[in-house]
């Protein structure tokens, strides 16, 4: 473990180049700019648990009983009654992102081209993309996963209606109950009211649990469980943090400390841009799923008109050394960067000596790609800090299910005990509500009428 660091249980925090010391008084921070915000953490962390306690802290409840994990389980038996060529989702913003994170982090790089089922999301509209889904999807194989807590997201609603149509077409209106899993509401919304009527088999997301915070439920589970990943070990990881986060000296909590940190780097040292730098394939989606978790979640207006939130960018190692770091180390000296490291890789590939006349790449021969890959992140890391530039490493022990599982509780519950260190709801997105509205308009649902109206108001600006 690096000095400066703790580590809670497997993952490990690095603060070492966030500090003055280190890139200088005028970028960095000491531990008496960190105690300046004492106060105002203890009683965000006070109302952290009190949250929890009164079962208003719905992704951190939903770990205090195997409720979630059993209604999945239970689920397993359809998921598994076909060998499924393809397993195709249906969802946006948080219904996608977990699931692709975890796909993405936890099965073959090359999955699709190699392990069936094949594994779509289809969390966009174009209708390019998805017409060509359409059109190379055998729907007698395919399993499809609609995901909408409301059931009335636009997007994923009308996918939900086109695929139902292929599937009736190409094998019968009874075959929808054996080719679709829907999760939703356990009680309202349109979806729910199908599921019901078509015999659809389904799971629930509790009532208080957003989509970007619900990676932990049937939302992420369910197809994680479909592609083979390990979810018992997923859940347990998630679990074991839940279990003794809480528990911790207050300084030495990764989650009070490192969310301090970046609300002193955006409040008084003028860094709002926080970049997640993953440096593995397999983390990069992760920083995906980070950041609609960050930015819906912290970027709001409070009550008495300012505004508050950090903005969340995500960048891969090594490709983005040759791309973002050059802006990094010598731009505009507002961000903080986050890297995302893996400290043992699933396999390496070593690197032969080289041949005859090829003496100018002897460094090389005899190292991995891994070794190669920890190096120009550790070097990228101080070259940085060299420039004034503070940043600090979060190291995964290794990509496996129940690391993940506890990477994604941390991180949900780092962003929300942010929020209340801001003074706002981590927990509603009204700045997204409008554009729903006046695109409901726009669609003709009735009832939207006057969010139409705002529409067409604009179009006297064009020019």
């Amino acid at each position: 473990m690096m000095q400066n660091s703790k580590s809670i249980p497997s993952l490990e925090f690095d603060w070492s180049f966030l500090d003055s010391q280190v890139v200088g008084k005028e970028h960095g921070v000491d531990q008496s700019e960190l105690g300046k915000y004492l106060s105002e953490a203890e009683q965000a962390w006070h109302k952290i648990i009190e949250s929890r306690d009164k079962c208003q802290l719905a992704f951190w409840n939903i770990l205090q009983s195997d409720s979630v994990i059993k209604e999945v389980r239970g689920i397993k038996e359809i998921i598994l009654r076909k060998n499924w060529e393809s397993v195709l989702l249906l969802g946006i913003g948080g219904s996608a992102l977990g699931a692709t994170a975890i796909f993405k982090a936890l099965r073959h790089p090359f999955h699709n081209l190699v392990y069936t089922p094949r594994f779509f999301v289809m969390d966009n509209i174009d209708p390019v993309t998805f017409g060509a889904l359409l059109d190379m999807i055998n729907w007698e194989s395919t399993l499809v996963i609609v995901i909408s807590k409301s059931g009335t997201t636009a997007e994923t609603m009308s996918q939900f209606l086109i695929v139902k149509e292929r599937i009736k077409k190409a094998i019968g209106i009874n075959a929808i109950k054996d080719h679709i899993i829907v999760i939703t509401d356990p009680s309202k919304g349109i979806l729910r009211s199908i599921a019901g009527a078509m015999d659809i088999p389904s799971c629930t997301v509790p009532p208080l649990l957003g989509g970007r915070f619900s990676v932990l439920s049937s939302v992420g589970l369910v197809p994680a469980l479909c592609v083979g990943v390990d979810i018992e070990a997923l859940w347990q990881g998630a679990v074991m943090v839940a279990d003794t986060i809480d528990r911790l000296d207050f300084m030495d909590n990764p989650v009070i400390k490192t969310s301090l940190y970046q609300f002193v780097f955006d409040r008084e040292k003028k860094k709002p841009i926080h970049v997640y730098w993953a440096y593995a394939d397999g983390l990069y989606y992760f920083a995906d799923w980070l950041r609609q978790l960050i930015a819906e979640s912290l970027g709001k207006i409070k009550p008495d008109g300012s505004f508050v939130g950090i903005t969340p960018v995500k960048a891969l190692g090594v490709t983005d050394q040759h791309s973002q770091l050059q802006l990094y180390r010598e731009g505009p000296n507002d961000k903080v960067i986050i890297f995302l490291g893996v400290k043992h890789w699933n396999c390496d590939v070593k690197i032969p000596q080289p041949e005859e006349g090829e003496s100018a790449l002897e460094y090389l021969g005899g190292h991995t790609l891994g070794e190669l890959c920890h190096a120009e992140q550790y070097a990228t890391a101080c070259a940085l800090a060299e420039a004034g530039r503070p940043n600090m490493t979060v190291w995964f022990p290794a990509l496996d299910p129940f690391t993940l599982g506890q990477a994604f509780f941390i991180f949900e519950l780092q962003t929300a005990f942010m929020g209340f260190l801001y003074g706002i709801n981590p927990f509603d997105q009204p700045g997204v509500e409008l554009s729903k509205m006046m695109t409901y308009g726009l669609m003709g649902r009735k009832g939207f009428e006057e969010y139409a109206a705002m529409v067409r108001n604009f179009a006297r600006w064009k020019r």
